[in-house]
């Protein structure tokens, strides 16, 4: 899956089930640099400090998304 973020391209590879097992990110800045990424099932966040690496991976609910009621009306003349 590709995600554009502020222009930057990032992959990630998931498995069949969903389940994240890779990110490559194509432009990070060595000393200080913040990135947040959103996918369908998961969001990082990778946090560069100093040269120091941090990052957290959060799982986020899916929420079933609501069908538009269509009105049923008959319009009179």
């Amino acid at each position: 899956m590709l995600s554009m973020q502020k222009k930057v391209l990032v992959l990630a590879f998931f498995s069949d089930k969903g389940d994240l097992l890779c990110v490559i990110f194509d432009e990070v800045q060595a000393d200080n640099d913040h990135q947040v990424l959103e996918f369908d099932r998961d969001r990082i966040d990778v946090r560069i400090i100093k040269g120091k690496v941090e990052y957290k991976v959060t799982e986020r609910k899916l929420v079933p998304r609501l069908r538009k009621r269509v009105s049923s009306r008959k319009q009179t003349i």
